[in-house]
C-alpha cells in the first residue's frame, strides 16, 4: 500500500514586493487601499479590478508553478504570508 507524505513550506511577501512588481508591470500605486483588515484579522478585498490583485495573483503563481499547493494565506501589516503544501514521492508501507 502506497502513502504519500507531505512537506510544508512558508513564503513571505512585504509590501514593498507588491509595489516594485507594480511598477515593473507600468502601474503606479494607488492611493487609496484595496485591501481592509478588521481588528478581528478578516480581511477583505475591494470588489473593483485593479493591478494590486494581478500582482498577488502573480506572486502566488510563480510559488504554485513549482509543484505548491496553497493552503492558507495570512495577512499581517506590510506583510503577506503564504502557507504552501507539496505531495513528495510515494513511499511503499
Amino acid at each position: 500500500m502506497s502513502k504519500h507524505s507531505y512537506t510544508y513550506s512558508l513564503s513571505t511577501h512585504h509590501v514593498d514586493e507588491v509595489f516594485d512588481r507594480l511598477e515593473r508591470a507600468g502601474h503606479q500605486p494607488a492611493g487609496e487601499r484595496v485591501l481592509y483588515c478588521d481588528t478581528d484579522g478578516a480581511c477583505v478585498f475591494d470588489e473593483q479590478d485593479n493591478a494590486y490583485l494581478d500582482v498577488l495573483a502573480d506572486i502566488l503563481n510563480k510559488e504554485a508553478a513549482g509543484g505548491k499547493r496553497l493552503k492558507q494565506l495570512i495577512f499581517r501589516e506590510q506583510q503577506m504570508i503564504a502557507i504552501w503544501e507539496e505531495r513528495q514521492k510515494e513511499v511503499e508501507g
